[in-house]
């Protein structure tokens, strides 16, 4: 049997249902584009790190993952000077989060 203090207490309490779903991610606004500007924009970023000729760029559509992208890529330096310079690797990551397939 429950005492009155119970019941007030379960009554005060608020109801999930009233109570707005939480997020478990933050909600990001990425530009919607097509897949061939993506690819272009891609290309032009990429020109920034040496000729667009040293490097094979992969670009594909993909359902939304976890963070609400539904595209990914793969860049790979084929050839030319500062094989070794790594400061592109996180291209892809930070286009990501601006841009998502229309």
């Amino acid at each position: 049997m429950q005492t009155d203090f119970a019941m007030v207490s379960r009554a005060n309490s608020p109801i999930k249902a009233d109570s707005p779903p939480e997020q478990s991610e933050p909600l990001v606004s990425r530009l919607l584009i097509g897949i061939s500007e993506l690819d272009s924009r891609i290309q032009d970023r990429i020109s920034e790190y040496g000729s667009i000729k040293n490097f094979k760029v992969m670009l594909w559509r993909q359902d939304p993952d976890a963070t609400g992208s539904n595209w990914d890529a793969r860049i790979c330096r084929i050839n030319g000077d500062g094989a070794a310079d790594s400061s592109w690797w996180d291209l892809v990551l930070q286009m990501r989060k601006g841009f998502n397939l229309l």
